[in-house]
């Protein structure tokens, strides 16, 4: 069986146990967007959820999402199943295995969220943080969350501007061209600095 999109160029198996982690080329594209250091991203470990890492409670039928735990010594993400499934009569049609973008926007929210693990040194901590906002503020309007988001948005704003420059398709077609990951990754870095180059000279 083929693999998918994600399983081809967005992850990387560790054959040693159930997790994952960002191939080079994502590895990069978070650091730009979500300003989160090269070396936390690709050290994070990437789970799907399952019976014994039963978090988050999104129903995945209902399009899933994620969670990231951690401390300043290590970190992980666990996404909901259907991110990792092309079945699309199981998760009535939300199954994101082949869906680049939609991994990519989670992707760069969760990114976020490995500054605060950082940020607050200890699982414990972090937690207690985000509790006493969500319960405050609720989840949304909870301040890291809304500071999270802002690698998403840099993303889309990036993908805007590669759509108008490049073509609707480019960002897709470099993740997913058979060059080696270190020509992706330069292109992608001259992108970015045609990106903001752009915006300097456009919000001068």
């Amino acid at each position: 069986m083929e693999k998918s999109l994600l399983h081809r160029y967005l992850l990387t198996k560790n054959p040693r146990n159930k997790s994952y982690r960002f191939s080079p080329i994502i590895v990069e594209l978070l650091h730009l967007v979500a300003e989160v250091p090269r070396d936390i991203i690709a050290e994070t470990k990437i789970f799907s959820r399952s019976a014994t890492r039963y978090i988050p409670f999104y129903p995945s039928d209902k399009g899933g999402g994620a969670i990231t735990l951690g401390s300043d010594s290590w970190q992980s993400i666990t996404f909901t199943e259907n991110f990792f499934s092309t079945d699309q009569e199981l998760f009535k049609g939300r199954a994101y295995a082949n869906d680049l973008n939609s991994w990519l926007r989670l992707a760069a929210h969760e990114a976020g969220h490995l500054h605060h693990a950082t940020r607050y040194k200890f699982l414990i901590i972090y937690l207690i943080v985000f509790a006493y906002q969500y319960l405050r503020y609720g989840h949304d309007a909870a301040p890291l969350e809304i500071e999270a988001e802002l690698g998403n948005t840099k993303l889309k704003q990036f993908q805007a501007y590669l759509h108008r420059h490049q073509g609707p398709q480019y960002l897709y077609q470099l993740i997913t061209s058979n060059e080696e990951e270190s020509e992706k990754i330069n292109r992608l870095k001259a992108l970015w600095s045609s990106y903001q180059a752009y915006n300097r000279t456009n919000h001068a």
